[in-house]
């Protein structure tokens, strides 16, 4: 209900789980087992949705919160080392997430997940990843991507076609984009297929290992963070290669 609230208590091994019926309350499985709902008309979930709240062997666990809209519950586990679900029937999805862009998610403590999904562009403090592609047309081709200044990065283009492999890969720190960047980089096809066929690769990245470089001569006005390739395909038909970069 709108608004309502209302507590969850189970105590034994396994998992407490509240359906789209207030009325249906599952003990886990195993034994000994027992529930108790209270107020129980306050704590529908949406339909289709279902909570589970797992519960150690002598543990207790509880489940308060408001619903609104299409349900919102504060989860706390009981005990130590205790795990907390949102499950969707069928082939639904279970958000968490803030109202509006002035209030935040918060987690103490560790973030475990199988996949995080989206470029990760508003993340701030951790490595995020871009990725892309060129298509090649048959013969001569000149490709680029770009990247912002005041960053370091890992970068790389894979090309894995028929009779053709192009690789590239280079570590570079940028600064103003109109300087060059400072890093590595190595590139490598292969020779015998003849099918992708590196003719130039970036011109920017300075620096030798073990020594400084006193300024270096500077660099076209805002066009130090574009890394640009030159590349032949061979093969006669258009092909498609990979590149990305992670901001480190």
């Amino acid at each position: 209900v709108n608004g309502g609230t209302g507590t969850t208590t189970a105590t034994g091994t396994g998992s407490v789980v509240l359906n789209t019926s207030p009325s249906l309350i599952t003990p886990a499985l195993g034994t000994p087992s027992s529930a108790t709902l209270t107020n129980a008309t306050a704590l529908p979930l949406t339909t289709g949705v279902t909570g589970i709240l797992p519960v150690a062997n002598g543990g207790t666990g509880t489940t308060t919160g408001s619903i609104t809209g299409i349900g919102a519950l504060t989860f706390t586990a009981g005990g130590s080392n205790q795990n907390i679900n949102l499950t969707p029937s069928g082939t639904g999805s279970v958000g968490i997430g803030v109202s509006s862009p002035a209030e935040k998610l918060e987690v103490n403590g560790n973030v475990k997940a199988t996949n995080f999904i989206g470029s990760g562009s508003q993340l701030t403090e951790v490595a995020t990843r871009v990725t892309g592609s060129w298509t090649l047309n048959p013969g001569a081709n000149n490709v680029s991507f770009t990247v912002s200044g005041g960053g370091t990065y890992s970068m790389w283009v894979n090309g894995n076609i028929p009779n053709g492999i192009a690789l590239w890969t280079a570590t570079v720190t940028t600064a103003n984009t109109n300087v060059p960047v400072l890093g590595s980089q190595y590139a490598w096809y292969y020779s015998t297929g003849n099918a992708l066929v590196w003719t130039s690769i970036p011109d920017q990245i300075t620096g030798t290992n073990n020594t400084i470089v006193s300024s270096p001569a500077s660099y076209g006005p805002n066009t130090s963070n574009a890394f640009k390739f030159g590349i032949t395909n061979n093969s006669g038909a258009t092909q498609t290669i990979y590149w990305g970069y992670i901001k480190l």
